[in-house]
């Protein structure tokens, strides 16, 4: 039988990995930097070469760690569980757990294997693939056109994967950090820091976060406000700034940006359905691989609201064509529209001048970010792409988007916060 695509693109980065390390000598005991990385973290690892990160962790680049070996190191050590800093940047702990419980591919004894994100130990050889989170802090030993999201802690991937001369190790090509994604292609890395020993851990949470908003204007009460927060909570969005609900409580009419590719279609047509029942101004931006005419539906009914005209998707190229998109909201129930990766941006912030009254936007995606931060109110889910992470405003549950229309109807409802 013929090894599947992936097995093939595994076994290739371990041959060229092994390849350009070579032998590495393997101690019949846990080197020291073992219980270093363990209970004080490696800050420098990026100015190891791939020869001594094996070394350091007592691990063959062909083979990995032996089971026996990582399971005594997660027993003796502990595990790879989120950290405070993460279950904020995840919204809630709850959040944070069901992202470590995904599983990840290793290779212990020479053989491919998939473990729990919590069972991974120092020393481990870790694949990971195009649309990954990177599981742990790992040292790169070989990637094929692998790129990463550097939002979060600046984090590059990959880049030269020799000793790196950069002062920082957030700042360094040679690593990928904990919190970012793989966006493009594949890479092999060993594990050097797990739990909360990663760096992304040690990071002030306000550099996750979008810069704050207004306090609360004045005759705002902060505990009636608070208590809409806890609300929306308990419905499955976690606000990082309650200040940032009060332009939606009694809010007239509100606007509200989607982002719609070809992973959440069955979540977006949910959304624009409830959306337009409620009368919002819905505008969709049409992404890569989303083709309108057969992957939007009609509405259903009239008394949902006017047809989408599936035919018509606004080119935002230029700032007229952005004009336009924007003014068709007040004559349509939905407006389909698609641009360059940043125009949501563009959107948002047309949208804030054209009407004057709150934005709402949703979107997990990386390029966005700005457009987020831009909106009245950004939302994603707790699985987006750290960028989108840093730059909404409310962190939902796993249908987030799907919610949103319950989500914004108990803000607009809550027009009673006064003092």
């Amino acid at each position: 039988m013929s090894a599947s695509p992936l097995s093939e693109r595994i076994r290739a980065h371990l041959d060229r990995a092994s390849s350009s390390i070579g032998t590495v000598t393997i101690s019949s005991t846990d080197p020291k930097e073992v219980k270093i990385a363990y209970e004080s973290g490696l800050k420098m690892m990026h100015q190891k070469s791939g020869a001594e990160a094996c070394t350091m962790f007592n691990c063959e680049p062909l083979t990995g760690l032996s089971t026996s070996t990582a399971e005594r190191r997660c027993q003796q050590y502990g595990r790879n569980t989120p950290s405070h800093t993460e279950n904020q940047l995840y919204g809630t702990e709850q959040n944070a757990l069901a992202i470590f419980e995904k599983h990840c591919t290793v290779v212990r004894d020479g053989i491919v294997a998939e473990v729990g994100m919590e069972l991974l130990a120092v020393g481990d050889l870790v694949f990971v693939n195009e649309g990954d989170n990177i599981p742990a802090d790992i040292r790169i030993l070989d990637a094929i056109g692998a790129n990463g999201d550097k939002s979060v802690v600046d984090n590059t991937i990959p880049g030269g994967f020799e000793p790196s001369m950069q002062s920082k190790i957030d700042q360094a090509s040679n690593v990928a950090l904990r919190g970012s994604k793989v966006l493009s292609g594949s890479l092999l890395g060993i594990v050097f820091g797990i739990g909360s020993r990663c760096i992304v851990c040690s990071k002030k949470i306000s550099q996750f976060q979008a810069p704050s908003g207004q306090r609360l204007p004045r005759g705002v009460d902060k505990k009636k406000v608070a208590k809409l927060a806890l609300k929306l909570d308990m419905l499955g969005a976690s606000a990082k700034y309650i200040d940032r609900l009060v332009p939606f409580c009694g809010a007239r009419n509100i606007t509200v940006v989607l982002a719609a590719n070809d992973r959440n279609l069955h979540s977006i047509n949910k959304a624009i359905k409830r959306l337009v029942v409620q009368s919002y101004r819905v505008f969709v931006l049409v992404r890569k691989n989303v083709v309108p005419t057969r992957d939007i539906p009609p509405l259903g009914t009239k008394a949902i609201g006017k047809p989408i005209n599936t035919k018509v998707v606004h080119d935002l190229s230029s700032e007229k064509g952005l004009k336009n998109a924007v003014q068709s909201l007040e004559t349509e129930s939905v407006v389909l529209a698609s641009g360059a990766d940043f125009v949501s941006d563009d959107v948002v912030r047309r949208c804030l001048q054209q009407y004057e009254q709150p934005v709402a936007f949703f979107s997990d995606d990386v390029q966005d970010k700005m457009a987020l931060e831009r909106a009245t109110l950004g939302f994603c889910t707790y699985n987006a792409f750290p960028a989108a992470l840093v730059g909404a405003a409310i962190i939902c549950q796993r249908d987030g988007l799907e919610r949103l229309s319950l989500y914004l109807k108990v803000l607009q409802e809550s027009n009673e916060i006064s003092n």
